[in-house]
C-alpha cells in the first residue's frame, strides 16, 4: 500500500520535599510494588529490544536537537568541577549516559539499570568518568543524599505503578543536590489523529496499563507531577512525531512502536478482539498491518513530552 516498512538497595534514612511531604526509607521502600506486574520483563531483553532502544535514543536526539532541556550547559562544561549526574534507568544500551559521558570529561557520569551492568564487550571504550550501577530502582538506590547536580530519566510509562511515582521522585528530589534539576521524557500513550483500528489498539494499551497502575507516568502529566512534588522552576513542552509517514523518523517511529505493541499483544488480544479466544499470533499480526496502514492514510502522529524541575536551593 506504498506505507510497508521492514520488520524484521536502596537508601538508608529519610528525606523530606519542599512541599513538607516525608519520605521514609529505614524500613524498606515505600512503594508497595517493588518489581513491575507486567509478564517477565516489561520489554523482554532481545536484540530487537536492544536495536529497538538504540534506535529510539537517535530518533529522539533528532527529534529534539539535544539531548537535554535542563539549563545545565555552564554547569556541564566546568573544568575541575564536582559535577556528577545520573540516569535514573538506563535500559539496555545506556547510549544516553555513554554520549554525555563522552561529551562531558570532565563531569562525573552514574548509569542506573536493573537487569545488566555494561563490560567490556558491550563498550570497548568505557569513558573514565562513567560508572555503572545496579539496583531496582523502585526500592531506592544506595547513593548519599545530595549526590547529583542532574537526574534524567526517560520512557518509564511501563515500569511504575500509581503508588510508586511518589517515592520514585522522593527519591530523586533526595539524591538531587540543591538546586541540581530533574528531567523527565515520556510519550502520550494514545495517539493522534489515528484511525479506528490503531485508536482500538491503543485503548485496549491504555486500559491494560491502567489495569495494572493506579496512576500513569505518561508525558502530560509530568509537569503537574514534578509541582506536586515541590520542584521550582518546572517547564514543560512536547513534540510531535509521524507514525509510518514522514520519512526516516517515521519509520523508526513505527518500529519502536511495533515492537511494544507486539511485546503486549497475547495480554491484550483478547480485549482487542472482544473474544474470549486464545492468542491468535498470525490474526493479532494482520490486525496490527491493517492498524499501521491507516496511520498514513490520518497522518497519524504520537507526542512526546519533556518536563524539568529545580530542587529549592
Amino acid at each position: 500500500m506504498g506505507n510497508r516498512i521492514s520488520r524484521s538497595t536502596k537508601s538508608k534514612g529519610s528525606a523530606e520535599s519542599s512541599n513538607g511531604e516525608s519520605f521514609d526509607y529505614s524500613d524498606g521502600a515505600t512503594s508497595t510494588h517493588s518489581t513491575p506486574k507486567f509478564p517477565d520483563l516489561p520489554l523482554a531483553l532481545s536484540e530487537v529490544e536492544t536495536a529497538r532502544q538504540r534506535n529510539e535514543h537517535f530518533l529522539l536526539k533528532h527529534v529534539f536537537q539535544k539531548s537535554y532541556f535542563a539549563p545545565i550547559d555552564n554547569m556541564l562544561e566546568q573544568e575541575n568541577s564536582n559535577v556528577a549526574i545520573l540516569d535514573y534507568g538506563s535500559g539496555v544500551c545506556f547510549t544516553w549516559i555513554v554520549e554525555m559521558a563522552n561529551d562531558f570529561p570532565n563531569t562525573m557520569c552514574y548509569g542506573l539499570n536493573l537487569f545488566k551492568i555494561p563490560d567490556t564487550e558491550d563498550f570497548p571504550h568505557i569513558p573514565p568518568n562513567l560508572h555503572f550501577d545496579k539496583a531496582n530502582i523502585l526500592q531506592g538506590i544506595d547513593h548519599p543524599n545530595e549526590s547529583f547536580d542532574f537526574i534524567h530519566q526517560r520512557n518509564m510509562v511501563h515500569l511504575y505503578h500509581g503508588d510508586d511515582i511518589s517515592f520514585i521522585i522522593g527519591e530523586m528530589m533526595r539524591l538531587l543536590k540543591p538546586g541540581g534539576y530533574v528531567e523527565f521524557v515520556e510519550y502520550d500513550i494514545l495517539p493522534k489523529r489515528s484511525g479506528p483500528l490503531f485508536s482500538r489498539l491503543f485503548e485496549c494499551v491504555l486500559h491494560y496499563l491502567k489495569s495494572q497502575q493506579k496512576y500513569l507516568f505518561q508525558g502530560p502529566r509530568l509537569k503537574r507531577f514534578l509541582q506536586e512534588s515541590g520542584f521550582q522552576d518546572v517547564k514543560a513542552e512536547y513534540v510531535s512525531i509521524p507514525v509510518c509517514w514522514g520519512g526516516y523518523m517515521g519509520k523508526l517511529m513505527y518500529e519502536n512502536i511495533l515492537a511494544g505493541v507486539r511485546h503486549l499483544g497475547p495480554i491484550i488480544y483478547q480485549d482487542l478482539m472482544k473474544s474470549d479466544a486464545d492468542f491468535d499470533e498470525k490474526h493479532f499480526e494482520e490486525y496490527v498491518d491493517k492498524a499501521f496502514d491507516e496511520c498514513v492514510e490520518y497522518k497519524t502522529f504520537s507526542n512526546i513530552h519533556w518536563a524539568y524541575g529545580k530542587k529549592p536551593a
